[in-house]
This record gives C-alpha cells, sequence and structure tokens, in this order.
C-alpha cells in the first residue's frame, strides 16, 4: 500500500502525451496517445487508459487501445475535469495531426468509464488476483471479458494549415476551451459549440508559442510561452497584460501555475533550467531556479493538492521530483535533521533511472496527492511514489 518503487509499463510506441483520468477520483488512471507514421492501411494510433493498484504497485490495462480517427497522429491530450451528465465516460480534447494539417476536437471514451466502474469495484472488494510483469507482459489486457470502448467524436472543434499544439480547458472556467497554434491563440465556447476568443493578432512573428496554462485563481487568465517570453493574457483585454522577457536564454518550452499561490508560475526552458516567478514583480528576477535537467525541458507540473511538491520531464530522459517549499503557500515541518537545520527547504526529492528516449512528460494522479507517473517516447510508462518522508513533512 505504501511502496515507493516504481511500478513500468510498455506501450507501442511512439507515445507523444499522456494526461490523468479526472472524472473518477477513486481510481488512478492514465491515459496516453501515440503518434506514428500511420501507412496506407497499417496500423492506426491510439489512445491508451491505464489503471494503477497501490496494493499490488501494478498498471494494468483494462481494455484494448481506442483507435484515433484515420491516419491522424496525436499532438496533445487533455482530460475534462467532469463527465458529461449520465454517464461516466470520460471526456477528452486532442490536438491531432495528418497529411492535410492540424485539427482540435472533442473526444468521449464511449465505454470506459464503466471499465474504470470495475477496477473500482475489485479494489475495493479486495478480489482483484492479477499478477502483471509488465517487462514481459506489457500487452496484456487485465480483463477477462473487457467492455467495448470506442472513441466518439463530440465535436470537431476546428482545423487549421498552421501548427497546433495545444487543446484543453481552462482551469478555472470549463465553459471555455482553449486552443493553441505556434502563432496565436483562441478561445471557444462549449457550451454554444462556437469561438468566442481570439487574439489579436500573430502574437510572434519571429519565434513560436510552444504551450500555455490557464489560471486556476481567475477564469480570465492564460499565459502562454512564446520564444525567451512569458505572456499573459486577460481575456477582457485586446493585448497582454504582463510580459516578462528572456525567461529562459533560448526558449521556453512548459510552464504551469501554482494551485495554491495566486499570481506564481513555473516556467521550464531549452537551457534546463526551471525557473519560478511571481507576476506582481515587474520585470522580476525569479523567486526560485533549479537546475533541473541537461537538456530540454518537455513538463513541469504542480502538485494539485500540495504546491511543496513540483515535477519535471525533460528530452535527457529523466523525471524529478522537487521539493520547493521555500516559494510555497505553506512552510515545511522542519523534523530533527541536518538537513532542515541548515534550513534547505528546496532539493531533488526523486528521480527516475535514465531512459533511452526523452521523456514526454508527467502527470499526477488525480486519485490522491502521492502517485504520478511519466513517459517516455518510446513508449516506456513509469509510476512513482511520493516518498514517505515528504509525505510526513507537508502532512504533520
Amino acid at each position: 500500500m505504501f511502496s515507493t518503487s516504481e511500478s513500468t509499463y510498455s506501450l507501442p510506441p511512439p507515445i507523444s502525451c499522456l494526461d490523468a483520468i479526472t472524472c473518477n477520483e477513486n481510481v488512478h488512471g492514465f491515459l496516453f496517445a501515440s503518434a506514428a507514421i500511420v501507412r496506407e492501411g497499417g496500423k492506426k494510433n491510439a489512445v491508451h487508459v491505464l489503471t494503477f493498484s497501490e496494493e499490488t504497485n501494478t498498471l494494468s490495462a483494462p481494455h484494448p487501445p481506442l483507435a484515433l480517427p484515420n491516419s491522424t497522429e496525436a499532438v496533445s491530450l487533455h482530460c475534462l475535469e467532469e463527465c458529461r451528465p449520465n454517464t461516466t465516460d470520460p471526456d477528452i480534447a486532442m490536438v491531432l495531426r495528418d497529411s492535410e494539417g492540424y485539427s482540435a476536437s472533442l473526444f468521449t471514451l464511449t465505454g470506459c468509464g464503466k471499465s474504470l466502474e470495475e477496477v473500482e469495484d475489485d479494489l475495493e472488494d479486495d478480489t482483484r488476483q492479477r499478477s502483471i510483469s509488465n517487462s514481459s507482459t506489457s500487452s496484456q489486457i487485465s480483463s477477462a471479458d473487457p467492455p467495448s470502448t470506442e472513441l466518439t467524436t463530440l465535436w470537431d472543434v476546428t482545423k487549421s494549415e498552421v501548427p497546433l499544439n495545444t487543446c484543453a480547458l481552462h482551469a478555472s472556467n470549463s465553459k471555455n476551451l482553449l486552443v493553441s497554434s505556434t502563432q496565436t491563440l483562441q478561445i471557444y465556447d462549449v457550451e454554444a459549440q462556437k469561438q468566442s476568443w481570439s487574439a489579436p493578432r500573430v502574437l510572434s512573428e519571429n519565434y513560436n508559442l510552444t504551450s500555455l496554462s490557464s489560471d486556476p485563481h481567475d477564469s480570465n487568465m492564460v499565459t502562454c510561452t512564446i520564444g525567451r517570453d512569458l505572456m499573459t493574457f486577460d481575456l477582457r483585454e485586446e493585448n497582454a497584460v504582463n510580459v516578462i522577457e528572456g525567461a529562459d536564454a533560448y526558449g521556453v518550452t512548459c510552464g504551469d501555475y501554482n494551485p495554491n499561490r495566486p499570481h506564481v508560475f513555473v516556467s521550464g526552458g531549452e537551457d534546463g533550467l526551471v525557473k519560478i516567478w511571481d507576476f506582481r514583480s515587474p520585470s522580476p528576477p525569479p523567486l526560485l531556479t533549479l537546475l533541473s535537467h541537461t537538456h530540454h525541458l518537455t513538463s513541469v507540473s504542480y502538485n494539485r493538492f500540495h504546491d511543496q511538491l513540483l515535477s519535471t520531464s525533460g528530452t535527457d530522459g529523466k523525471t524529478h521530483l522537487w521539493r520547493v517549499g521555500s516559494v510555497s503557500s505553506a512552510p515545511l515541518l522542519e523534523l530533527d535533521d541536518d538537513e532542515f537545520q541548515k534550513g534547505a527547504s528546496d532539493k531533488l526529492v526523486q528521480s527516475s533511472v535514465d531512459q533511452e528516449s526523452g521523456c514526454v512528460g508527467i502527470a499526477w494522479s488525480k486519485c490522491d496527492a502521492w502517485v504520478y507517473a511519466g513517459v517516455e517516447w518510446d513508449g516506456s510508462v513509469i509510476v512513482n511514489h511520493v516518498p514517505s518522508e515528504e509525505k510526513y513533512k507537508i502532512l504533520l
């Protein structure tokens, strides 16, 4: 139950994106999507669903992969926070690409809700009798008679010849669907199924928009990473309301808002550094800088319950768990050890074993605060636990 060892699983490569299943908080569930070049008549890319058992420290697939439409490849994947009325099937927003360009769409994982409920029932009854050796049987399906599942389109949001990179709901306004391309940002009204806002111009002529993050404390705020800069938009205004120039020496690749401290934002870049900012300070130096990776960062993600914890991943093939207590919303307990006597509230807590391919990203489980998953481009999935000593420093 309190294992701290890694759990691994192998998916068909290449895997391009992942997210945690958010509409079922009783099961550790994760989604992964692939981006292989699809030849005519060849195997389609797919969304893979994995569940994690803390009892057995194993990952398993409750049903077969869900094929993507035609010859499309997955660019980004975002699981919506809530299910639609009268269903337990998760809904997802995805950016896809094919030979004709890019598209953003909403899908539902038809039948997936039932399979997650069966996993939940198995865990509650303690009757789950599965033992999977992921190194040799990672392609096995955990259920002998899995529910019928498929990927069903809910809404084809937009198509674009310009590369799209993100499609996600706003963190504090589930009505707003954010779609970003390499040049601009657009907002769509999910209920009305129409565009409701667009950046008034191409955001940058010289640099690409690489990622976006929505403010969980303010439904009107969105921050984009563009070239070497961080640019924040208020959806009620035409122009950016805050710009941090030169946030990374070579280029900002990812970012995330602190879920507990308003105005605090973390960014990662091509120089391997993680920087935490306070947007209230004009032209600020970062509150904290971490030498995180030896190559480009692919994701930075705060723990949604405890902002003392921050996960990062990079193309150096590593995933890291950091303690960033000095810039968190609550101080950590100073236990009687030499480290805390010296006031070292920021440190690298955990690091995954080096992988041969770059790490695509990390997702925190929505089931509880102490489990997170990372995936490599080659399909290697790793689930880790926050070490017990870190839990005690946060909770006690």
